[in-house]
């Protein structure tokens, strides 16, 4: 009875978490929107094979905040099925295109549920940043 109650406890952990591990995420919101976003064209190149078929920016959107500085949003989605971990990291350029450089930042880590779409925020160091451009990595290299 005791090994029967055992099997039957590991059972059910290994059912709960491996249900975690596959959950879902499921969002609701405004259809009429009343924000207009500044939704601006963008140039991509793939070269990691292992994001290729799993995380993508979906859109980039861009505004400047009350003191001039430039912001932007990437929208990024996870087409799998699978929870998906990515880096990414940011790269501001000036008018010149002369790459600003930054304090701090570098690569950051993203865990993203299946099928989420998230939006990353970045909002420029300086008002002279005119221009950006936003890098991804998988975890396997």
């Amino acid at each position: 009875m005791k090994k029967m109650s055992f099997l039957f406890l590991c059972a059910t952990a290994l059912f709960v978490f491996a249900g975690c591990r596959n959950a879902s995420v499921n969002a609701t919101e405004n259809y009429n929107k009343s924000a207009v976003m500044n939704i601006i064209a963008s140039k991509q190149v793939q070269t990691d094979p292992n994001l290729t078929e799993t995380v993508a920016v979906v859109r980039l959107n861009t505004a400047t905040n009350n003191v001039g500085f430039l912001r932007a949003q990437a929208s990024l989605e996870n087409f799998t099925d699978d929870r998906v971990t990515i880096y990414y990291e940011i790269e501001w350029y000036d008018a010149d295109a002369m790459r600003i450089t930054t304090a701090g930042g570098g690569w950051q880590q993203e865990v993203f549920e299946p099928r989420e779409t998230r939006q990353l925020v970045f909002i420029a160091p300086s008002a002279n940043a005119k221009d950006f451009c936003i890098k991804l990595k998988s975890v396997e290299e």
